[in-house]
This record gives structure tokens, sequence and C-alpha cells, in this order.
């Protein structure tokens, strides 16, 4: 049974955004920098206040949601 990845991807690039940018483009650049997002957002979430928390988790969610949307790169091997 091969079940599509997209439709899973964008609902998990509202609650758990890295996990959906890892689905759809493994451990490249992309993953990296919504993690940092991810991480910044909760930790100033529970340490600061929840609002500019919650405004930098919405980035790293917006950021997924665009990963999940664009079509996969090709491959970057370079031509031989």
């Amino acid at each position: 049974m091969n079940i599509p990845k997209r439709p899973i991807a964008i609902v998990l690039a509202c609650a758990v955004s890295p996990a959906s940018v890892y689905l759809m483009r493994g451990l490249r650049s992309g993953i990296w920098v919504n993690l940092a997002f991810f991480v910044i957002g909760h930790g100033i979430f529970w340490g600061v206040a929840a609002a500019p928390g919650l405004a930098v988790m919405g980035v790293a969610a917006l950021h997924a949601l665009i990963l999940s949307l664009l079509p996969a790169p090709r491959s970057t091997v370079p031509f031989s």
C-alpha cells in the first residue's frame, strides 16, 4: 500500500513542523532551519512570553507548509 506523503506532511506542518519537513525533504538544510525555528519558538514560548514564541512557531509551521507544497528538489550531484 502506497500512502501519499504530501497530505500527511501538510497536516504535520501545523503541529510538528520539523517532522513534516523531514518527511518531505529528508536531512537537508530545510530541516535544520525549521528545527531552529521550532526550538527557538518553544524556548521563547516557555521561557519568556507566549505571544512571541507562538509567532516564531508560526514561522516554523509556515516554513514547513511551504516546503511540503513545493516539489522535491532534484539531486545535487554534479554532472561528470
